[in-house]
Order: structure tokens, then C-alpha cells, then sequence
């Protein structure tokens, strides 16, 4: 599962209840949800700073956070 608040996204095992993994986001009020499809959840950082991520969930970079494959601002909202 993959759950996104203030300046941070989450990603649990759902049957575990454990978390997994955490990410930092430059923003906050992330009001649309992420969409996940081939290991890469795509990600809004929110009213701030709006940006669209792309994220592999599979692999893990330092400290055992998620691997950033690209971010895009233009036309990211900052309201959904």
C-alpha cells in the first residue's frame, strides 16, 4: 500500500501492517492519490512545490528509500 501525507510518502505491507519504505516530498495538502503500475508509483509532492514523480518501488537507494526515476514540474498542479 502506498499512502502519501505532508512531505512525506509511505509504502506498507498490507498484510504485515509494516512499513517498508518512506520518501521525503518537497510538499504538502497531497491530495491525489498515487497510481502504481510496473513497480513505478507516480507520485504528486503537493501545494508547495508541485512536481510529478516517478517512482520504482522495487528498488531501494540509500537508507532504504525508493529510487526517484524522473521528476516533472511543468504543468503539475499545485490544487487538484
Amino acid at each position: 500500500m502506498i499512502s502519501v501525507g505532508a512531505f512525506c510518502a509511505y509504502g506498507y505491507d498490507a498484510l504485515d501492517e509494516q512499513e517498508l519504505w518512506k520518501l521525503d516530498l518537497t510538499g504538502w495538502s497531497n491530495v491525489p492519490r498515487p497510481v502504481y503500475r510496473d513497480g513505478i508509483a507516480y507520485l504528486s509532492t503537493g501545494y508547495m512545490e508541485a512536481e510529478l514523480w516517478a517512482v520504482k518501488i522495487d528498488a531501494t537507494g540509500p537508507r532504504g528509500t525508493p529510487t526517484v526515476l524522473w521528476k516533472f514540474k511543468h504543468g503539475a498542479p499545485l490544487k487538484p
